[in-house]
Formats: C-alpha cells, sequence, structure tokens
C-alpha cells in the first residue's frame, strides 16, 4: 500500500479553501499512484476555527452529510484513492473533533472522535463541545489502523489501551505552532510516544499563518524516523508499506 501523508495549509473558517487544499492533495497523490493520502487534525475548517461559543460554532460544525463532506466523497470516487481528514464534527447539539477516512469508492468507513480536551478552550466550553471514549481499529485493503488525534498519546492510559489493540498502523494527524527550534527539541518525545503504541506511525502536521504553524510529516517506527517531510515544507511525503 501507498500512503501520502499531506502537509498543506489550512485558513481558519474558509472550508472552501481547505476543501481545494484536500482536492489539490488528493491529486497530487494519485499521480504517484498512491493508495491513501492523509491530512491533519481539524483540517477541513481549520484548527482555531472554533471561537467557544456555541451559538456561533454551530454554524461551522459539518455533518457527516453535509455538502463538503459529500464533494470529498465524490472526489474519492472519482480519482479512485483513499483519504483521511479532521474536521469539526456536529452531531446533534453537540461539536466534536473528529477524523474521517473515506475509502476509494466514496464511503465513509471510520469517524474517530479526539479523546483529549486540547483541542478546545475547555475553561470557555459548555456541554456542547464533546470527546470521544476510547479507540477503535478500522481495516483498509488488509491492513488494521487506529486513529489519534492530537493530545491522545500524551495520556499514559490512551497509549496502553493502545498497545492493547491489534493493529498495522497508527494515524496520528495533530496540530503544533512549533518553531524548527521547538520541534528539534520536542520531536524524540513524540517519537518515543509512537514507539509506545507498538505500531508504525503516520504523524501529520498543517501549515497555518495565524498562529504559524510549519507543516511537516513523518513516519516513526521503533524509536526512529523512517521518513520525513521536515518542517517549512508544503507537500506530500509518500511511503510505501511492506
Amino acid at each position: 500500500m501507498k500512503i501520502a501523508l499531506a502537509s498543506f495549509e489550512f485558513r481558519n473558517r474558509d472550508i472552501d479553501h481547505n476543501l481545494e487544499q484536500i482536492f489539490f492533495g488528493m491529486g497530487k497523490a494519485e499521480m504517484f499512484e498512491c493508495d491513501v493520502v492523509l491530512f491533519s487534525e481539524a483540517f477541513l475548517q481549520g484548527f482555531d476555527a472554533c471561537h467557544w461559543n456555541y451559538a456561533e460554532d454551530e454554524a461551522i460544525g459539518l455533518t457527516l452529510d453535509s455538502p463538503p463532506i459529500q464533494k470529498i466523497q465524490a472526489y474519492a470516487a472519482d480519482m479512485d484513492i483513499a483519504v483521511g481528514f479532521g474536521f469539526i464534527e456536529k452531531y446533534q447539539d453537540k461539536l466534536f473533533s473528529s477524523y474521517a477516512f473515506v475509502a476509494k469508492n466514496g464511503e465513509i468507513i471510520d469517524v474517530f472522535h479526539r479523546n483529549s480536551i486540547g483541542w478546545k478552550e475547555f475553561v470557555k466550553t459548555d456541554q456542547h463541545y464533546k470527546e470521544g471514549q476510547g479507540f477503535k481499529t478500522f481495516d483498509y485493503l488488509g491492513q488494521k489502523f487506529i486513529t489519534a488525534l492530537g493530545g491522545d498519546l500524551w495520556d499514559e492510559s490512551h497509549i496502553q489501551a493502545l498497545q492493547s489493540m491489534e493493529k498495522n498502523w497508527v494515524i496520528w494527524p495533530c496540530y503544533l505552532p512549533f518553531s524548527k527550534t521547538q520541534w528539534a527539541k520536542e520531536k524524540s518525545r513524540f517519537i518515543a510516544l509512537a514507539q509506545q503504541c507498538g505500531a508504525p506511525t503516520f504523524f501529520i502536521n498543517s501549515h497555518s499563518h495565524k498562529p504559524v504553524s510549519l507543516g511537516g510529516a513523518f513516519v516513526f517506527d521503533q524509536g526512529k524516523t523512517v521518513s520525513s517531510l521536515e518542517l517549512g515544507n508544503k507537500g506530500i511525503l509518500i511511503y510505501e508499506t511492506k
């Protein structure tokens, strides 16, 4: 399986622009005959799209049957490529930081809700802003995947849960507004967390302007970086699984 990790720029609350970036990344990955392309956390609306007032934020949340997500499904089917992307999901009267995986036939085969609270300003939010409970695997092209979002892997109980699950790959989309110097200091901690999960890990970050995020994409395996698109570079990192 050939997997592309996509590190592109999102704009907060600009879904049209972010959709264009997703379609561009899918097209680029398809040119290299990739089977899957993975984007980062909350990419579709932007990580800081919420203002933490539900009366306002309700409008930015997207249901699974919303037109933007239907467009991604249709594009996946047209391009014959699977895609994973983060988004702010509206479910009934709740908002989640979610990650959807769309198969190459356009079917949504997995939706994961971030377990950790760091996606929101929790001193401001109310009962409308929710987290998921636990982790799950999904199968695609004969491989077992698990998704964790952002700060999920900083919780030891979450690491233990992932360790106990059968899996081939961990998808770890994040949003990190780190400088290159800060990343150089912190990178080893992220590699160590990925190693504790017990499977090769796809780590994807986005570009943004306010605050500045320099993107980057990495494949971590057995305590090492086995492939990388370093911070400051936009594009896709292609990794072929064995």
